[in-house]
């Protein structure tokens, strides 16, 4: 290790970054440049060092307020430079192998959130990425105390107090932070008052105005596939929430079926298998909830479609309310909806036809010529990748 820099801007290797964490001295803003430079010549394993060095250093520290926000100031601008996943993970990783980890977490939001000397230029993406680690560690934590209680021991303390830190930000207008206390409020999402409580908060402050603003950035063909994903993960905790939420869904579909019927027939099309492939990470009963109040509204807007008559909205909607019949409420539910006067007779004529025709559906129904794609060439669709939370929220800028 070579003792002899004295700031960012002369480091060479890994190891002049371990020596100034060591030492304290704080990475500026007009560091960046040259670290991108060094840094991208070295290999991404002694990238991730880094990062864990500094999850070491303020395992040490975070006693000392002082001491851990230098750590952290630093850690923030070493994010922002790579925008890497791979380093927030072995950041918090780090945290939670280590033994005190309960008291670790305890302190992270209070100092992360009160950082007021990182440099204005990145001030808005370092809170940004603050309330993403926040929100990261939290779900990890809870999850890994569910599997292994007895060496996690009590975490509620942690996760309430967590908690609080989340609903106390939660009047922040930037979109990201929006996006990671939905994500973390929906994630943790149980049976405890509490909890629910402040899930119905977030809902009522911002979550129509979030969900229109990620249904608007999927109809972008440069962001669909990072909005997309978002909804893919998030969007089944909200088909199992409670009958207030399953209004506000609605409303949303709604709004956002009328205001773009083209694109929103794109994303019913896309959006039913991708629920069926992920629909077995939930329980029994939850999946249950989530198909049922799903299917209910694709229902309800069949309802409006067929006062309005888009065809390819409601070839959609026809072909999505058939994909669950392993459900037993599938069936009952399809043969309500034939005898539903609201529901104009032909797309009821159809709906009993396409039951006869398991699995061929969409066959069935694109064999009608009034509902066959006449365009030529690639047939327009929304993409998929499986993307992680990070990268639905931080790549999308």
């Amino acid at each position: 290790m070579n003792q002899a820099v004295k700031c960012w801007k002369d480091i060479q290797t890994y190891e002049d970054a371990f020596y100034l964490i060591d030492v304290g001295v704080v990475l500026r803003s007009r560091d960046l440049h040259h670290l991108h430079k060094v840094l991208r010549r070295q290999d991404d394993r002694d990238n991730q060092k880094i990062a864990e060095y500094f999850a070491e250093r303020l395992i040490e520290r975070f006693e000392n307020r002082e001491s851990a926000e230098i750590v952290l100031e630093s850690l923030l601008l070493w994010l922002i430079r790579s925008m890497d996943e791979i380093y927030i993970v072995a950041f918090l990783q780090k945290i939670l192998e280590h033994p005190e980890r309960n008291e670790i977490i305890y302190a992270l939001p209070g100092l992360l959130l009160s950082l007021d000397f990182i440099s204005r230029k990145h001030r808005e993406d370092a809170f940004d990425i603050s309330v993403f680690l926040i929100a990261q560690i939290g779900i990890q934590l809870k999850y890994f105390a569910n599997l292994f209680p007895e060496e996690f021991g009590d975490t509620n303390d942690v996760i309430e107090h967590i908690n609080a830190f989340m609903i106390s930000i939660s009047n922040s207008g930037s979109y990201r932070v929006r996006q990671c206390l939905l994500n973390y409020f929906l994630t943790i999402h149980d049976q405890d008052d509490l909890v629910n409580e402040y899930f119905h908060r977030i809902m009522g402050r911002f979550g129509t105005t979030l969900f229109n603003q990620v249904f608007y950035q999927m109809f972008d063909k440069k962001t669909e596939v990072f909005s997309f994903q978002f909804l893919v993960d998030n969007l089944p905790y909200l088909f199992a929430a409670d009958q207030t939420t399953q209004f506000t869904i609605h409303e949303i579909l709604r709004h956002n079926m009328l205001k773009y019927p083209e694109k929103f027939s794109q994303f019913i099309q896309a959006y039913g298998p991708a629920l069926k492939q992920i629909i077995g990470r939930y329980s029994r009963a939850d999946q249950i909830s989530i198909v049922e109040n799903y299917l209910k509204h694709m229902a309800m807007l069949l309802k409006v479609v067929s006062q309005v008559e888009y065809q390819n909205l409601a070839k959609e909607l026809l072909i999505t309310l058939c994909l669950f019949r392993e459900f037993d409420f599938s069936e009952p539910l399809l043969r309500q909806l034939i005898d539903t006067p609201q529901i104009k007779r032909n797309y009821r004529i159809l709906l009993t036809m396409m039951m006869r025709h398991p699995n061929r559906e969409r066959e069935y129904i694109e064999s009608i010529s009034r509902f066959r794609c006449r365009k030529r060439g690639r047939k327009t669709r929304i993409d998929q990748r499986n993307l992680s939370i990070f990268q639905q929220i931080f790549c999308l800028k």
